[in-house]
């Protein structure tokens, strides 16, 4: 027999006591802090700024092109000529191939490299990749296309197929590749153009200012202002107010050596006692907060980022510290606040309990049988 009970509407709290209280559900607000900020993307030319607009181009099965290729003698199993015409991607600086879970972008010239030669490259301040450090391949070109085409050949032919293949409209069409273009539609290469942000506009002229966007900075510096007009460190009970951001905003700050570690440890002691005292005189936790941040990953969004210091014990029982960073752009706003109760105060409706029915097994225990 199927259980029967009263039917239940709510969410309720079940009391220490047994007692119910019914609560209401309501998704908390964010605020945005800042507008997302306004990005143009250009070149200079002439002393003035160019803008430069998405455009598409189409890309190709393989299969056919290569078909084409193999019929005009060029070997296609040499990984050499795959990876020279992208269909093997690999490092620029080592040769080695990648796979996109390890690719980094150099984002002067775009050059793919292996992670080993990123930090190379981060470690030598390399916008671009030199000349002297690219990869060179030994390729093996027909005759015939080097007959044809000045300079690199493969690519030149390869970039020619793919126009006549559009033009005859009976080759599937695999994907679209995306690229930059200028006013007349001529194709803008990536060396040639950046993002810049707008700060704001002439109020005469109405034109827009414009300023090269800081997104490609290496170097961060996070300040720690104690006081004055500056000051950045706040109270560590504002943190929970801020709503951190879906996508991987949580980072573990440590040390690159070993003399940072003290240095780190001294400022964590301080700001983790609850003593700190701030600027109006009250004391407690404190933490650092940075205005205008930017991530490292090529974003054009701009972040306040939220730093503070905590302990915890590791698997082997050892007590660690570490400083931990989160971004935001948003700040929680609360909007359905109870008042709290006045001293003597009584509730205007008094508490009820939801009573559910019985199961007829319950019912019939203690029932004498007829």
């Amino acid at each position: 027999m199927s259980k029967q009970q009263a039917k239940i509407v709510g969410t309720y709290f079940v009391m220490p006591d047994g007692g119910q209280v019914r609560v209401k559900m309501k998704k908390v607000k964010v605020e945005n802090i800042n507008p997302p900020p306004a990005i143009r993307q250009g070149r200079i030319v002439g002393g003035g700024f160019e803008q430069v607009y998405n455009g598409s181009l189409p890309q190709f099965r393989p299969d056919a092109v290569l078909r084409i290729l193999r019929e005009l003698g060029v070997d296609m199993s040499s990984k050499a000529i795959q990876k020279h015409l992208g269909f093997l991607p690999f490092c620029a600086m080592c040769g080695e191939e990648l796979s996109e879970a390890v690719t980094c972008t150099l984002a002067g010239d775009g050059s793919t490299v292996c992670g080993s030669c990123y930090r190379i490259a981060d470690d030598e301040g390399w916008g671009s990749l030199p000349e002297d450090k690219r990869f060179k391949l030994d390729l093996e070109v027909p005759e015939v296309l080097e007959q044809l085409f000045k300079g690199d050949a493969l690519k030149q032919f390869h970039g020619l197929l793919g126009i006549v293949m559009m033009s005859l409209g009976q080759i599937p069409l695999e994907k679209t590749s995306r690229v930059k273009t200028d006013q007349h539609g001529s194709i803008v290469a990536k060396s040639e153009w950046k993002r810049y942000l707008v700060k704001e506009a002439d109020p005469d002229t109405g034109n827009e200012i414009l300023e090269e966007f800081p997104y490609l900075t290496k170097t961060h510096f996070l300040p720690v202002n104690e006081g004055g007009a500056g000051n950045n460190v706040h109270s560590r009970i504002y943190w929970d107010q801020f709503k951190t951001l879906d996508k991987g905003s949580y980072y573990e700050v440590t040390a690159y050596d070993d003399a940072g570690r003290f240095a780190l440890w001294k400022l964590a002691q301080r700001y983790m006692s609850g003593e700190y005292q701030f600027p109006d005189g009250t004391k407690g936790e404190a933490m650092i907060v940075v205005d205008g941040y930017h991530a490292t990953s090529g974003t054009t969004q701009e972040y306040i980022c939220l730093l503070a210091p905590l302990t915890y014990v590791d698997e082997d029982g050892d007590e660690r510290f570490i400083w931990v960073m989160k971004t935001t752009q948003t700040r929680i706003k609360w909007s359905q606040g109870m008042e709290i109760p006045m001293e003597g105060e009584m509730p205007t409706v008094a508490a009820k309990t939801v009573v559910l029915n019985k199961t007829f097994n319950e019912l019939l225990v203690g029932l004498v049988k007829a």
